[in-house]
């Protein structure tokens, strides 16, 4: 059975990922619809790959949240020419009944507030590389 194939030439991939010690969840959105959602093992190098190939063509920007697993990913993301941005958790805007925090949901919030520009990066992560000290 041949798969049908969706071509993202042209548009625009707005990928939240959720970041945890073992695994990635990403959602992914497109023209304001969820195109893939995955969980992958956490490999910033692979993920990275894998957005390339699930999203050909596409221009695709991506958005996690700061955490003490670094910036390697953000790093990987830039070099294969992925617009990302490393957000401050405390910062995003959750409403007073929505408090509820999930692997399934965190990446879709994460990739509609990025598609809406309601996110704001932490200093140096839009795009470009971000200078640490050792």
């Amino acid at each position: 059975m041949n798969k049908k194939m969706i071509s993202y030439a042209g548009k625009v991939v707005y990928a939240g990922i959720d970041v945890h010690k073992e695994t990635y969840v990403v959602a992914c959105v497109v023209d304001g619809q969820v195109a893939k959602s995955a969980s992958t093992k956490a490999d910033p190098q692979g993920l990275a790959t894998s957005l390339r190939a699930w999203f050909e063509g596409a221009t695709i920007r991506s958005v996690y949240e700061a955490g003490y697993f670094g910036f390697v990913l953000h790093r990987a993301l830039v070099k294969v020419g992925v617009d990302n941005m490393v957000i401050n958790a405390a910062s995003l805007k959750t409403a007073a009944n929505d408090r509820v925090k999930t692997d399934k949901r965190d990446p879709k919030k994460l990739a509609s507030d990025l598609s809406k520009g309601d996110l704001q990066g932490v200093a140096g992560s839009s795009g470009g590389e971000i200078a640490l000290s050792r």
